[in-house]
């Protein structure tokens, strides 16, 4: 019982670390293809500087105020949308989840930042139940179908 309760431990892990290094590059490339659009020069996506930030940096003459911010959080949606068709909707919730805490930051503006915050706090959280509960779900299944 202990390996398989370390097999599906390591499974939830990878697949967490998978999805949030996957939503981490999409925001960002959200916010890139943003300013390659406004034709803003130096564009660099920083993943983890020395306070382990990721951000994209450019310098934009025609700066429009909402656009940039929204592009990182908006580019992730889709991806997470394609869980909802698939028998593991729960990654639907972490992905929003994690996209929500990573637009902290780029949602100040709208004075929304720390109930992004705690909703994505919540998603992610939901998500983890979700996710061993299907987990736990399917070894019932596999039980069943093997006697």
């Amino acid at each position: 019982m202990s390996k398989l309760f370390a097999k599906i431990l390591t499974s939830i892990l990878l697949t967490n670390l998978l999805l949030f290094l996957l939503t981490i590059i999409l925001h960002e490339f959200g916010h890139y293809l943003v300013g390659k659009f406004h034709n803003c020069k130096d564009l660099k996506i920083v993943f983890w500087d020395e306070n382990l930030g990721t951000y994209t940096e450019m310098k934009c003459l025609n700066y429009k105020k909402g656009l940039f911010e929204l592009s990182g959080f908006l580019l992730t949606i889709p991806f997470s949308l394609i869980f909802l068709f698939l028998e593991e909707k729960h990654y639907f919730y972490l992905i929003n989840g994690l996209n929500l805490t990573f637009s902290f930051s780029d949602l100040y503006f709208l004075n929304l930042s720390y109930l992004t915050l705690a909703i994505g706090f919540a998603l992610i959280i939901f998500s983890e139940i979700k996710t061993v509960n299907f987990i736990f779900n399917s070894l019932s299944l596999n039980k069943l179908i093997s006697t």
